[in-house]
């Protein structure tokens, strides 16, 4: 008798594109690209290895939030060229305050203003940020290198997909009852009436949660995450 193949379903090979293009999304996040790559590739070779056909799911939509998911833990760890958690800290505050000073003056902040949000020195503040700056230029000779290029110029659906399961992911990291609250209201376009008979809650109560899930998910999209 034959013994089972244990081969996996899936050529992990064949999907390459999947891992440069979650990899792409992270780019900011203190990882050089050969190093997100790697996380990717060993994420998506274990998806390969996991993946069950028979379930009816295509193997993209399968991997690609498991390698969204690894890479994030991959950044939260950080390497030698990571970002200080103080220092992440503080840009991802000075990322909330932005978007809540050009919602309310519709334009964007001086480092000045930002500075006297954030209750700190200017000079802290423009090190913070000039420090990702310098980060970020030493990732862009990989980004324009002559034999990775083709990797940063992928096919457009293909990058709308990743973009679209990675907004999931994020909505499904969300708090309850926001992800519940997000497919009612902007997905299946439900009336805030009908959303708030659904979640059993009053009106007002879907009017608040609906903010918040405006500001998390347009914080998330501004820091990079989506």
């Amino acid at each position: 008798m034959e013994a089972p193949s244990t081969a996996p379903a899936v050529d992990a090979q064949e999907h390459m594109g999947l891992a440069h293009l979650c990899a792409k999304r992270f780019l900011r996040h203190g990882l050089d690209y050969a190093e997100l790559l790697r996380e990717a590739t060993l994420s998506l070779v274990a998806a390969a290895s996991r993946f069950d056909p028979q379930r009816g799911t295509a193997f993209s939509t399968y991997a690609v939030p498991c390698i969204l998911h690894d890479l994030r833990r991959a950044c939260e760890k950080g390497d030698p060229m990571h970002v200080p958690r103080t220092q992440r800290e503080l840009l991802r505050q000075a990322a909330q305050h932005r978007i809540a000073f050009l919602r309310h003056t519709g334009r964007e902040p001086t480092l000045e203003e930002l500075a006297v949000e954030l209750d700190l020195p200017c000079e802290e503040l423009g090190a913070a940020i000039a420090a990702r700056r310098r980060m970020d230029s030493l990732k862009e000779p990989c980004r324009e290198d002559s034999h990775t290029r083709v990797l940063f110029l992928p096919d457009r659906k293909a990058e709308q997909f990743v973009d679209y399961l990675l907004l999931l992911d994020v909505i499904a990291r969300l708090p309850r009852p926001l992800p519940r609250l997000i497919q009612l209201r902007f997905i299946r376009n439900h009336s805030q009436a009908d959303a708030a008979r659904m979640l059993h809650i009053s009106q007002a109560q879907v009017s608040r949660l609906e903010q918040k899930a405006r500001e998390a998910l347009r914080e998330a999209l501004a820091w990079g995450i989506a």
